[in-house]
């Protein structure tokens, strides 16, 4: 397991690691559907690519934010007495 995290953490660890795949993946695919319609010269597959690869940075922005979150709030159990 990855330095500080145990058994019972490393399901959560996997699943944090997969969602943030999935939203790699989504990004990966708006770039392609963003190139499809620009070499196609199709303005409404341009517009939807870009509204969904917008999308998808915002959804990775608030995994990561929560993910930091999540990380300052054990912090801070651990040094509350």
């Amino acid at each position: 397991y990855p330095q500080g995290i145990d058994a019972a953490g490393s399901s959560m660890f996997m699943k944090r690691r997969l969602e943030m795949l999935g939203w790699i993946l989504f990004v990966i695919c708006a770039l392609l559907y963003l190139y499809g319609g620009i070499v196609a010269g199709d303005p409404l597959v341009i517009s939807g690519s870009m509204v969904f690869l917008l999308a998808c940075f915002i959804f990775i922005y608030a995994t990561l934010k929560s993910k930091k979150d999540r990380k300052i709030d054990s912090d801070r159990s651990y040094d509350d007495p």
